[in-house]
């Protein structure tokens, strides 16, 4: 009788376990499954399309006021789970505003410099946290930036005292950032960057296809 319960009672814990083992399993199995359907905001074969404005922009000659805020547009291909690939496209504008007294009429007259800067290169992103609806992320780009640039005084009598030879704000571009996008839907949401090379921060939307 004492041989034949613990052999019940042997058998029983034997069963809780077995029991225990499979809930487990099928939890295991359940959100592997939901992490490969809804789990992860950014998949392999995905593109998304950004597009945003920069705030505090560090491209182009020191001291200069900025006339229009970087504007970008790039695009992303998702090459797997972790990571993307793709081109940058950018905007700016700047100015940079000196002034000089004439010693014939003791005139303060203002003068400067227009500058513009296209910005074309490619870029990459790692995507360390990759969650459904966010993900955290870092990255590069490395470029080229076309500047042009203008000279504007107030007074063209003053011209010839002064050199009018702007300053050479152009050549390679790079950047690196540290990012975040927050997804409203399985294809539009929100972006926000920081960083250094183009600007030190800046905030979009993001589509994803």
């Amino acid at each position: 009788m004492l041989i034949t319960k613990s052999i019940q009672t042997k058998n029983l814990s034997i069963m809780k376990k077995l029991f225990l083992l499979s809930a487990i399993l099928m939890l295991l199995a359940f959100f592997s499954q939901a992490k490969a359907q809804w789990g992860s905001s950014v998949r392999e074969g995905d593109v998304m399309i950004n597009a945003g404005i920069g705030f505090l922009p560090t491209v182009g000659v020191s001291d200069v006021e900025t006339t229009v805020p970087p504007l970008s547009v790039s695009g992303e291909y998702v090459v797997s789970d972790n990571i993307s690939i793709g081109g940058y496209i950018g905007y700016v504008e700047n100015k940079s505003e000196l002034s000089f007294s004439s010693p014939m009429d003791n005139k303060t007259i203002t003068y400067g410099y227009d500058y513009s800067h296209f910005i074309i290169g490619a870029r990459g992103s790692y995507y360390f946290v990759n969650e459904r609806d966010y993900v955290l992320y870092a990255g590069g780009m490395l470029g080229y930036n076309a500047a042009s640039s203008s000279f504007y005084i107030e007074d063209d009598d003053y011209e010839d005292m002064i050199s009018n030879q702007a300053q050479d704000a152009g050549g390679f571009a790079f950047a690196g950032f540290l990012g975040a996008k927050y997804f409203f839907s399985d294809n539009v949401g929100a972006y926000l960057e920081l960083g250094y090379g183009v600007s030190i921060a800046s905030v979009g939307l993001s589509l994803k296809f």
